[in-house]
């Protein structure tokens, strides 16, 4: 399932709203957010363009796609859409190569057990609470980040210390 055949979605072009609803999205869109569910029962992978870095809260939720998606990281495209599961203790994620983004909550719900996640050069954005709750002990950002969202790191007590790149062009 490519982009352009999703029910509903918003496309952001440089940060402004610029339509709703079945609007074609290539691979010059800077950013893409979803936010309506798309055909639930529909089990075609998902096709984002490579240019895509951030997705917004739940947007796959519910789908068949998601549900036929095995336990732990989930990537959309690539960007980290969630942590599926149960995640053990004390856990640890080095994201892959090629990861552009961390989706909006991405570890909220489930990510209780995250204390380190190391970031490949190239991941552009950390969505809105994608960290939210999360037990990190230390984060070393790549310089290639240039948002970050609110609340990203909201509850993490235990995350004393975060270098914020001097690239960063959006700290909500």
């Amino acid at each position: 399932l490519s982009i352009p055949e999703l029910n509903y979605y918003f496309l952001y072009k440089k940060y402004k709203k610029v339509g709703q609803k079945t609007i074609i999205c290539d691979d010059y869109s800077d950013f893409i957010s979803l936010y309506h569910y798309f055909q639930k029962n529909n089990k075609a992978p998902i096709d984002l363009p490579s240019s895509v870095y951030e997705i917004g809260e739940d947007a796959f939720s519910q789908t068949q796609w998601y549900n036929d998606q095995p336990q732990g990281l989930v990537y959309a495209g690539n960007v980290l859409y969630c942590y599926k599961g149960e995640m053990p203790e004390n856990y640890s994620i080095e994201l892959k190569d090629g990861t552009t983004g961390i989706a909006d909550n991405a570890f909220t719900n489930n990510g209780t057990n995250l204390v380190s996640i190391t970031f490949p050069e190239g991941v552009k954005a950390i969505g809105r609470r994608a960290f939210a709750g999360c037990k990190l002990i230390s984060l070393s950002l790549p310089n290639s980040i240039i948002t970050i969202g609110y609340n990203a790191f909201q509850g993490c007590i235990d995350l004393t210390d975060v270098n914020i790149p001097l690239g960063v062009t959006r700290l909500d």
